[in-house]
């Protein structure tokens, strides 16, 4: 499951989606969201995975995870553990991408994407958990990635975030997408947001399916592409 701008636009950031440029490092912050902002990040818990799923390792649970991390099971008891996505995540975040079969990098990018270039990394993984806030969905053991939700502010509304979601193409159908979405809706509101859009090809049914059944609504297409949006405050 995977959605995101088409990369003939300028572009940011997931193995999600790509998204427009953030806005300019020094971007006065709108004034009527002062104070609806949360205080601090609440971490909220969809790529090709190399290989099969494994089975439920029962020893990984033993390690302590860090604070800032939520634990998911999904519907065939493995567990995920999901934390903030930081620049350190560059590799493992490159890894999914590229494992991922041509025709996810298509659903993904909106076109063939044979490598990710440098200057693409940077700006999906470096987040600063306010205007650009991304998690990452890792195996119980932290050795792989398997999904990357996010949200980035955009740069003529901060009222409104555009939301992009991707999960390995082995871990799809398990719940993890859902289960992605809907904690990234919930942050998003608790940090005063009015509402969340998304861009997707027409053609994705599954990103289309996982968007309404998170309570999002169709709001118009383009050619190939469906724009959709829910709002966070009635």
């Amino acid at each position: 499951m995977r959605f995101g701008y088409p990369v003939s636009r300028p572009v940011i950031i997931t193995l999600d989606r790509v998204t427009r440029p953030l806005e300019a490092k020094g971007r006065a912050r709108n004034p009527s969201r002062r104070g609806r902002r949360c205080a601090t990040t609440r971490p909220v818990s969809e790529e090709q995975h190399g290989g099969k799923v494994p089975p439920p390792l029962a020893s990984v649970t033993a390690i302590t995870p860090p604070a800032d991390t939520r634990e998911l099971v999904l519907r065939d008891r493995h567990l995920v553990r999901v934390r903030p996505l930081t620049a350190t995540d560059r590799s493992i975040y490159e890894r999914a991408v590229m494992d991922l079969s041509p025709r996810s990098r298509y659903l993904r990018f909106f076109a063939p994407i044979p490598r990710l270039s440098e200057r693409l990394l940077d700006q999906m993984t470096q987040t600063d958990g306010d205007r650009h806030v991304a998690y990452v969905a890792l195996t119980a053991d932290g050795s792989t990635a398997v999904g990357v939700v996010r949200y980035v502010l955009r740069a003529d509304d901060p009222n409104e975030g555009e939301v992009a979601i991707a999960v390995a193409d082995d871990w799809q159908r398990l719940g993890l997408g859902g289960q992605l979405l809907r904690q990234t809706i919930e942050h998003a509101h608790l940090a005063g947001l009015d509402s969340l859009t998304a861009s997707t090809l027409r053609e994705n049914a599954g990103a289309v399916g996982l968007l309404q059944a998170s309570g999002f609504s169709a709001t118009g297409a383009s050619g190939p592409y469906a724009e959709h949006r829910v709002l966070l405050r009635h």
